[in-house]
């Protein structure tokens, strides 16, 4: 009974260590139908430099790609 026990818990703790799949975020989605696009074009419209700035440092990797391309359309007077 005890040894069926100690495995029980031994079995919680593996399980436990096991870290939750991630989704990888180095992958770059370049339709124009991509949740967050249309959020970048309109930045880039109203050229608020100061939020593509901070889209430029996000995780995914999408819309850092997103934010460089509307830097590089040279749009505004204020570039990075």
């Amino acid at each position: 009974m005890r040894s069926k026990l100690y495995l029980f818990f031994f079995a919680i703790c593996l399980y436990t260590c096991i870290p939750p799949p991630q989704e990888d975020v180095t992958l770059v989605n370049v339709d124009l139908n991509a949740p967050g696009v249309r959020e970048v074009y309109n930045l880039q419209d109203q050229l608020a430099t100061d939020s593509l700035v901070l889209l430029l440092k996000d995780e995914n990797a999408t819309m850092s790609y997103w934010a460089t391309r509307a830097f590089a359309s040279g749009q505004g007077k204020v570039v990075v």
